[in-house]
């Protein structure tokens, strides 16, 4: 069996998950074949720059013995460039579009497979699944756990994604969803969480980072976006002073728990989100999340491409040093 594509959280089923983190471990551990994929082609169309995960999915696919193609696109029909482009033949296309459900509409006009790289507001399904595999790493469990979101929730695709994925799949979590209160979680994933709390994920709302501090487990944050308000000034203010708010500073990390993680997609914007100053706290894994997320990809790509079971070799393939983000 093969993953028909990696558009929405919505698309997996909890077996599915299990499957790709296994996979994944057996990458990181080495135990894959590096020429399963050796005559296969991956496309990469991204109409927005993003060189962390540009490179991820191209070194995830030669690392597996496959070929690249890469284009950026412009602003010229989605589905007419999907068209042309699948019908070159490859094996699968990567696609980072700004626009609303691009990933969605793309799966429509193409005859192979489509992996969202993300993009815009759209989810960001790869790197949910990245996320979720640091915490298992982590954890050993991916239930029980209080889970805290941090920063612009409405437009952070990889929040949403990851919500689904909780909500749909393991139960008995917690999450604490902190941001500004003009950039809330949208309210449809809001409403699906409330849809599963009885036996699933319940949720807080805080706009402040003092609540969760000494409950979380894990906190994962990205950046609090004061750009969109700088024609109104009084949310300018209401922004920056939020971005300060929910930065993990020496101070935040000394309420913390011993146990608990601390996640970013990677590359900060500014030092407002993580300060640097902590990076070397143990608790601080987002550049094992940035390495995990090759492996995931690698996963991924084989899933789409071979299928799931796949023998592997009985000598282990030297593990990469380096890091992939895919943000």
């Amino acid at each position: 069996m093969q993953l028909p594509n990696v558009i929405t959280a919505r698309g997996f089923n909890k077996a599915t998950l299990e499957e790709i983190f296994a996979i994944a471990d057996r990458m990181q551990k080495g135990r894959f074949n590096p020429d399963i994929l050796m005559g296969r082609t991956m496309a990469t169309l991204f109409h927005e720059k993003s060189p962390c995960t540009r490179l991820s999915f191209e070194m995830a696919m030669k690392r597996l013995g496959g070929s690249v193609a890469g284009a950026d696109i412009d602003g010229a029909s989605l589905e007419d460039t999907i068209r042309v482009i699948s019908g070159y033949g490859p094996n699968v296309i990567v696609l980072r579009y700004h626009e609303e459900n691009g990933a969605v509409k793309a799966q429509e006009a193409s005859s192979v497979p489509i992996i969202s790289a993300g993009g815009g507001s759209n989810e960001s399904p790869t790197q949910a699944l990245i996320s979720l595999f640091t915490i298992k790493q982590a954890f050993e469990k991916l239930e029980g756990l209080n889970i805290a979101l941090v920063g612009d929730l409405g437009d952070w695709g990889t929040a949403r994604s990851f919500c689904y994925f909780l909500a749909n799949n393991y139960p008995n979590n917690r999450l604490h969803l902190v941001s500004p209160k003009q950039t809330r979680m949208r309210d449809e994933v809001k409403a699906h969480l409330k849809e599963n709390d009885t036996e699933y994920v319940e949720y807080t709302e805080p706009d402040e980072l003092d609540y969760v501090l000494p409950v979380a487990d894990v906190i994962y944050v990205t950046g609090v976006e004061t750009e969109p308000h700088k024609d109104n000034p009084p949310l300018f203010v209401e922004a920056e002073e939020a971005k300060k708010r929910l930065t993990i500073t020496p101070a935040a990390l000394s309420r913390m728990k011993r146990t608990a993680i601390i996640m970013h997609p990677l590359p900060r914007m500014t030092d407002n989100e993580i300060n640097s100053s902590v990076d070397s706290d143990p608790r601080v894994v987002s550049f094992q999340q940035a390495r995990n997320g090759l492996y995931v990809i690698m996963a991924l790509l084989q899933m789409t491409m071979i299928g799931y079971d796949t023998p592997t070799p009985a000598k282990a393939t030297p593990a990469l040093a380096g890091l992939a983000c895919a943000n």
